[in-house]
């Protein structure tokens, strides 16, 4: 699939990426092998983020919404986070990793706690 996004995990030692097609994937750095892939946006990812402590990673799409994941495993940590009124261009965590900002094409910033 196409890269729209990629982000290192805080150690360096993974890198999450993106797609034009709706995946989430997860890379070991070193090695440069396909740990895991997710295919549950059914949109654009423009933007991927791992949490401070690496454990999680969120995701924002096209299709409006944000999903946060098991950085680990690739199992989803809760439902859709939530929905913006349009595209989701990119999403972020804070420094101590409790709440995500995300910003969106219906021209809004919002703060999700993701605790």
């Amino acid at each position: 699939d196409p890269i729209c996004s990629i982000a290192y995990s805080p150690d360096g030692t993974r890198i999450v990426s993106g797609s034009t097609y709706g995946s989430v994937t997860i890379w070991d750095a070193k090695t440069r092998t396909m740990e895991w892939r997710i295919m549950q946006h059914t949109d654009m990812v423009p933007s991927v983020a791992f949490s401070p402590d690496g454990k999680y990673i969120a995701s924002s799409s096209y299709d409006t919404t944000i999903r946060l994941w098991d950085a680990h495993t690739g199992e989803s940590v809760m439902e859709t986070l939530g929905e913006h009124g349009g595209f989701v261009y990119s999403v972020g965590f804070s420094p101590d990793g409790k709440r995500l900002v995300s910003g969106g094409k219906d021209t809004t910033v919002k703060i999700w706690d993701v605790q």
